[in-house]
């Protein structure tokens, strides 16, 4: 389904899609679905979507933020308002970009991070 096409910082024409709870830009930069922007994401009930990945090729261009954009367009044309994701292990060595990221489009950021103590209880620490 086409979502309509906007330009990156590049000066880059992409043209945003939707196909199977993936949102692609494709583009003369990206002209085939495996190594086009994506951000995937699953319903998880009424109102309820979780973003399962963000993968851009290139940084500091836009194509995070049309997707995003692209993304959040979606979700309050069919009726999702309550949006949660995972924060990958991958992306520690910067997140404070990522950070940035996600709360530049309002999500507020929360580190869970579960561990097994010698005793056998568990303790989650949030962060």
């Amino acid at each position: 389904k086409y979502l309509g096409c906007m330009k990156n910082k590049l000066g880059d024409i992409v043209v945003i899609l939707y196909k199977y709870n993936t949102i692609y830009l494709m583009g003369e930069t990206y002209r085939t679905i495996m190594y086009a922007p994506k951000i995937m994401f699953h319903k998880v009930d009424n109102g309820h979507l979780h973003i399962d990945d963000v993968l851009t090729r290139y940084n500091n261009i836009g194509n995070g933020s049309i997707l995003m954009e692209s993304f959040l367009k979606y979700a309050s044309e069919n009726g999702f308002n309550l949006i949660t994701g995972d924060l990958s292990i991958i992306d520690e060595d910067h997140k404070d970009r990522r950070n940035h990221f996600y709360e530049k489009f309002g999500f507020e950021v929360i580190k869970k991070m579960m561990e097994k103590e010698n005793n056998g209880k568990k303790k989650t620490e949030n962060n």
